[in-house]
């Protein structure tokens, strides 16, 4: 039976001369794909229509779900004031930067606040002068102040989607139709045009339920109009903070690709600051900071509380809307880019908009968070001072506004920059509050300009927190508990304004004076104890006799005692270089440290012999009537006559002061050796000579009322700035600040390359005037 079987099946049939198994094995193996071919054509079928029905049986009133993924993610906690009734739904959220898994919060739905059909808007704000108004595009609102009365229970209000129908593939927002945007547009007529941009037009429009809206038409691009769609939805459609301006929808139809925001119906900054907004009047100084805070907080928002993070790159006044409340609204993601996760930076091609892109986007394309740092800083000084920021109608130095206020602030004219039109002036600290967090923004340097959260507490706070540093100091054995005592009188006592500015702003820090930074209290309160430990010391010193005892005993060492001088103590960032410490540096002062009468004193000049002999000296000095100086040496003869150490003694305690011309002053160490140079008590005071002695009596009056500056190879130096029974404490106090103004002068980076400043006695304990303080990282 097998055998015959499998005979009839090896047998060959007539077709193609194939066995009969072959022929069987092919047609059940068309008859498999005909059947899955009729069962997926089925499936596609049944789903389709499916959508069909469903799509028939959504009423037109029906009221669209929010979807979960919506959520308000604050920088800064949320505070129940920032809220108004009627302004609000109730959702239930998942929130990233909470350690809750879900919270309750209130989400902005932008409802228009009026009756339709009025164009005049009646509501008065306190934001600006002159306010009646008639808003371009508004409605009819109720009066509107920036302080409007907290809500402490949420209270759901209507969507401005309600009565639409709704279908999104993406799962949130609204999906329009071409027809409904052209009805909101009266078909895209240019009468509603209110705004153009490098990818698109923007309409005013009227959905169907009344809400206005702002449409904006992609141009007709496949390509990157699409890409740059794709980007914008995946961008801002599931955010949502109260200072970005809500996307409500979309529509992709053919070629079309648009997007359906609020309508914010107030003008933007740039109307307000230089357009057409103007006629209504100018925004007051506390308006434009409660604008540019708004922004701020909606860019940290973009940038650290969501993922991917959101860099705009296009930040600029006319993207920043501004509603009847004169609250920010951040608008205008046409040119918004993505950051994954992890990443630093990408390289794109550059957009933006001239006078506010960052100098290391325009040069090399390399966006990351600070270049809209950068941006954001320049709307900031453009808010400040009413200026375009660039403004081709000006002289050349004053073309570009961020050259032109470093100029400004470096030259001490930062109250000269406000924009005339504000009424009332701000405050100087709110004024420096202001500048000082621009520049900051504006640094050319990208990895020193702080973050928008930053930037955010240093608008908001009266004094921008930084972490104070431990302070350190050696405690010598002498008179700790008296240093102590009146420690406590000025150390708990510091000046609102100290330390104010932001420490890694280079054109603020080479700008600011000794007393922009320290404060006068503190110095006084310094002085006060340092002179008051000096007196009772003095009270309390040996006899005349032990002290000649030990006198000498004590007199290789007589550096390291005490004396009546008053340091300035400054401590740098990093070792100077080595051409800084070459020869020392005049610091002037307010109060001499001499007696007013220099005849009391032995005074020695110092020429090189060559230029200015001693002979020609001797006949200048008595031409110009200078008879303070009792000798005059030649450089050769301090080099022959003074070899020895014992010779050098006597020279030194022959002589109060030493004078030199500048031209040997880098020689003199060699030759005059430590006995002056290793105790930095008697090293010539530096002058600049003229060969025909004009200015002689001139720089020898101003070296006497100076005090030297040695660097040292390392990081402490000191320069006198008062004596005990010459200076009072008041000249000491003043011999301070132009003993810093004058380091200044010296010293590398001026006050970015200082850490402190401390006042002290050489034998006593260093009391802190000045400690330069980090921004936490």
């Amino acid at each position: 039976m097998a055998s015959d079987l499998n005979s009839d099946l090896s047998r060959k049939a007539g077709l193609l001369s194939l066995k009969v198994w072959e022929v069987i094995g092919i047609i059940v193996g068309l008859l498999i794909v005909l059947v899955l071919f009729l069962l997926i054509f089925y499936l596609i079928s049944r789903k389709k229509l499916r959508g069909a029905q469903a799509q028939e049986k959504l009423p037109l009133s029906q009221i669209p779900t929010v979807s979960k993924e919506i959520k308000e993610v604050r920088v800064e906690q949320v505070s129940a004031d920032e809220f108004t009734p009627g302004e609000g739904i109730l959702l239930t959220i998942h929130d990233k930067l909470s350690d809750k898994d879900s919270d309750k919060v209130l989400v902005h739905l932008g409802m228009p606040k009026g009756k339709n059909g009025n164009k005049n808007n009646s509501s008065r704000s306190g934001s600006f002068h002159n306010v009646d108004r008639d808003c371009f595009g508004s409605e009819e609102g109720s009066s509107g102040t920036f302080n409007k009365a907290s809500c402490s229970h949420p209270i759901t209000a209507p969507s401005p989607l309600s009565g639409l129908p709704e279908f999104s593939h993406l799962g949130w927002g609204h999906w329009f139709t071409l027809r409904d945007l052209e009805l909101a547009t009266d078909r895209f007529s240019k009468e509603h045009v209110i705004g153009e941009g490098g990818y698109g037009v923007v309409y005013r429009g009227k959905l169907i339920n009344g809400t206005h809206v702002a449409v904006k038409k992609l141009l007709n691009n496949l390509g990157q109009a699409e890409k740059e769609f794709r980007v914008e939805v995946e961008a801002i459609g599931h955010v949502r903070h109260k200072n970005l301006v809500r996307l409500l929808g979309y529509c992709i139809e053919g070629t079309h690709r648009m997007l359906v925001y609020e309508y914010v119906n107030n003008g933007n900054l740039e109307q307000w600051l230089h357009g057409g907004m103007r006629h209504h009047g100018f925004l007051t100084w506390e308006a434009r900071m409660k604008v540019l805070l708004g922004t701020a907080k909606a860019l940290a928002y973009l940038h650290e509380a969501i993922e991917p993070k959101v860099v705009h790159r296009d930040i600029k006044s006319s993207n920043i809307l501004i509603d009847e409340e004169f609250n920010a609204k951040v608008s205008d993601f046409g040119l918004a880019k993505l950051l994954g996760a992890g990443k630093t930076h990408i390289t794109t091609r550059v957009m933006g908009t001239f006078g506010y892109v960052a100098p290391e986007y325009a040069n090399t394309g390399l966006l990351n968070e600070k270049s809209d740092v950068y941006s954001f800083g320049v709307l900031l000084l453009e808010a400040i001072t009413g200026r375009d920021p660039v403004d081709y109608g000006r002289p050349t130095p004053e073309v570009n506004l961020v050259d032109w206020l470093k100029m400004m602030v470096g030259n001490r004219r930062s109250e000269e920059v406000v924009d005339p039109n504000i009424d009332t002036k701000p405050s100087i600290r709110a004024l420096k509050r202001g500048l000082l967090t621009a520049l900051r923004c504006v640094d050319p340097d990208s990895d020193k300009r702080p973050r928008m959260s930053q930037v955010v507490r240093m608008l908001e706070s009266e004094e921008y927190p930084i972490p104070r540093e431990d302070r350190r100091h050696r405690k010598t054995r002498a008179s700790s508990i008296e240093i102590d005592i009146h420690r406590e009188n000025y150390d708990t006592d510091k000046s609102e304004g100290q330390d104010l500015r932001p420490e890694n702003c280079p054109v603020a820090a080479m700008a600011a004076s000794g007393r922009d930074r320290i404060d006068e209290d503190t110095v006084r309160k310094a002085v006060t104890a340092l002179l008051k430990w000096k007196k009772k010391k003095k009270l309390n010193s040996k006899s005349d006799l032990e002290k000649l005892h030990h006198e000498e005993e004590e007199e290789e060492d007589h550096e390291d005692e005490g004396d009546d001088f008053v340091y300035l103590s400054v401590t740098l960032k990093k070792a100077p270089p080595k051409t800084y410490t070459l020869a020392p540096h005049r610091i002037p002062l307010r109060h001499s440290l001499l007696p007013v009468d220099y005849s009391a004193l032995n005074l020695c000049l110092i020429v090189d012999g060559k230029t200015i002999t001693s002979e020609s000296a001797q006949k200048i000095l008595a031409a110009r009537g200078i008879s303070f100086i009792r000798r005059v040496f030649k450089l050769s003869n301090l080099k022959s006559d003074y070899k020895s150490f014992d010779s050098k003694q006597k020279l030194y305690n022959s002589f109060d002061v030493f004078l030199a011309d500048k031209r040997i002053v880098s020689l003199l160490p060699k030759v005059m050796g430590k006995v002056f140079y290793k105790k930095k008590r008697k090293i010539p005071l530096p002058l600049d000579l003229n060969a025909d002695g004009s200015n002689w009596k001139e720089e020898m009056e101003k070296a006497c009322n100076s005090s030297l500056l040695c660097l040292s190879s390392g990081t402490c130096s000191a320069v006198r700035v008062g004596k005990w029974g010459v200076n009072e404490g008041d000249e000491i106090v003043e011999n301070v600040f132009e003993a810093v103004d004058g380091v200044l002068q010296v010293v590398p980076r001026k006050w970015s390359g200082i850490t402190c400043f401390h006042l002290k006695f050489s034998d006593s304990l260093a009391l802190p005037v000045y400690e330069r303080r980090f921004v936490s990282q």
